[in-house]
């Protein structure tokens, strides 16, 4: 494998980003993409937006919930370009979500501006 550099090396920075278009925004911190893993390979898989959380779409939280995801919604529709995934771990978690960082086609961090708008805190859950 090369490094980011081109060298000899164990790491290859660009193996887990991939281009991706929303099916479905669940809610501020949970999308369902269409991935295209290449060689013509696509997979619509459960994102879960690594490093934030946002509130639930349920309960008493309800309506900040409806607010975050429909932040994140716009945020996805503006991106001519459709989106970048980086994903964190090539596994999925309890709930069968992958953790990954969302990027624009601007390669604005959507997790992050939905936390500097107020929409979502960080979280570090490992």
């Amino acid at each position: 494998m090369l490094t980011q550099d081109g060298k000899a090396g164990s790491v290859n920075f660009d193996r887990f980003v991939y281009d991706a278009e929303c099916v479905k925004v669940v809610d501020g911190d949970t999308l369902h993409l269409d991935v295209d893993l290449g060689l013509d390979c696509r997979r619509t898989i459960t994102i879960r937006v690594h490093g934030i959380n946002t509130p639930e779409m349920r309960g008493p939280e309800r309506e900040e919930g409806i607010v975050s995801r429909n932040c994140l919604k716009d945020f996805i529709d503006k991106s001519d370009g459709g989106l970048t995934i980086q994903t964190v771990r090539d596994r999925t978690g309890k709930y069968g979500r992958y953790l990954a960082h969302i990027f624009n086609d601007k390669g604005l961090n959507l997790g992050d501006e939905l936390v500097r708008l107020g929409m979502a805190e960080r979280v570090n859950y490992g």
